[in-house]
This record gives C-alpha cells, structure tokens and sequence, in this order.
C-alpha cells in the first residue's frame, strides 16, 4: 500500500508541474509540502453552494449598500470565513476534488488547508479577506463570473440591475 501512495504522489507531482509548465489556468498555492491549484472551472460551475453563497453575499451587500443599512455590512463582513471557505472550495475541486486527484474530497479537508495556509503564511499577512480577494480575482482571470452571468459585480454594478436584465 505504500508503494502505490508514494506512486500516486509522484504522479500527482508531476501533473501539477507538467500544469505549471503548460501555464493552465489556474493559481498555484503551495501549503505544507504540496501544491495545489485554484481554478473556477467546470467542477465549480456546478457547485451549487458556491454559486448559492456568491450570489446571497453580493445580493446582501449590495441591498445593504443601497439602503445605508451600517448593521447588515457587518453581519455580511461577519460571514466572510464561510463565505470564503466555500469559494476557496469550489475553486480546490477542479484539480484535487473527485475528479481530479482526489486530495481535496470535501470541504473539511478544505477548512483544514485554508487554516493551515492562513498560519503559514503569517508574514504575509493572509486572512480569510485576503484569500476571499484572492478568490474573487480568481474568478475574474478564469471567467467564471461572466459564465454563471454575475461578471458586473466585480465591476460594481449592483445586483438588482443584473437582476432585471435576467428578467428581460
């Protein structure tokens, strides 16, 4: 058994230096001794948490924004772990979820490498609002935004005008 685990790491290390070679989408964050690439791909556009939670977020901010409300900003600001977990998620799957390597199977494993890259990366001052930054410019290079048709919020349009476009 162990034979075929250190087979399936070196295999793994090559696929994800042949990627980086290739310039696949994609950014690479080393965490621990590995390293592992976040890309909005296909496996996230089905992601339905992450697609839940990205348009509640923009949709709060942006109703809260409207209406002055200084109480639902903080509470939006309140939920930025989690929100940033399931993005962080969503953006892991496409090369380590069930499809790809299988190293990121759930988003435990995924809470546990976010923690543990926050800690290891101290200096470099990263906290969940860094990384959900992180992710959202992530989307932007990937274009998946502009696929699930949410691309505006990200220049500042509010939700509601995206929302009557749907309507048309």
């Amino acid at each position: 058994m162990d034979y075929d685990n250190r087979k399936n790491d070196e295999i793994n290390k090559k696929d994800v230096s042949k990627r980086k070679n290739q310039k696949m989408g994609g950014k690479v964050l080393k965490i621990g001794e590995k390293d592992y690439i976040l890309e909005y791909g296909q496996e996230a556009l089905f992601d339905t948490e992450c697609l839940k939670v990205l348009t509640e977020f923009f949709g709060d901010v942006g109703e809260a924004e409207s209406n002055n409300d200084m109480k639902s900003m903080i509470m939006q600001l309140a939920n930025i772990p989690k929100i940033t977990l399931t993005l962080f998620y969503a953006a892991l799957i496409e090369h380590h979820g069930m499809n790809g390597d299988k190293t990121v199977p759930d988003k435990e494993t995924a809470k546990r490498l976010i923690m543990q890259y926050i800690s290891e990366n101290k200096k470099g001052k990263k906290n969940f609002a860094t990384i959900m930054g992180l992710c959202m410019a992530r989307m932007q290079e990937d274009g998946f935004l502009k696929v699930i048709g949410l691309d505006g919020l990200l220049e500042g349009e509010s939700p509601q005008i995206i929302t009557k476009e749907i309507e048309k």
